[in-house]
């Protein structure tokens, strides 16, 4: 699904089947899940009601980056045409990798799923490019 996806999206907020609903555009989660919650808590599941514009740094440095990661996946699945995710920088190697952040990205999933961290520590970075 993702990899057919184009680099650059298009929002268009006069889309025939959405032009009602309204847009929430929300930035730099950093992997806090507690912030993902509150703005499901307010809005409702992005794109069920809503359509939601996520500009990237999903993860990073909070307690639950894969889980943020996994749910704006699971939504954007869910309705296509109503959840746009735009990488961030945060969303690239280098800073996965980054000792300034802790934990980063990397140590996040190893702490989380032992012998398979690599595989989905790798696999989430194809996602990224």
């Amino acid at each position: 699904q993702f990899e057919k996806q184009p680099n650059v999206s298009e929002c268009n907020y006069k889309n025939a089947t959405t032009k009602n609903l309204p847009c929430i555009v929300v930035g730099d989660l950093h992997g806090s899940f507690k912030d993902l919650y509150y703005i499901i808590d307010k809005y409702g599941i992005p794109g069920k009601n809503c359509r939601f514009v996520f500009n990237g740094d999903f993860v990073d440095r909070g307690p639950k980056q894969i889980e943020v990661l996994l749910t704006l996946l699971y939504c954007s699945l869910m309705y296509p045409s109503r959840v746009y995710l735009n990488r961030g920088n945060h969303e690239d190697l280098s800073i996965n990798l980054s000792r300034h952040f802790d934990p980063n990205f990397k140590k996040d999933i190893d702490s989380k799923y032992g012998k398979y961290s690599t595989t989905i520590f790798n696999e989430s970075q194809r996602l990224f490019r």
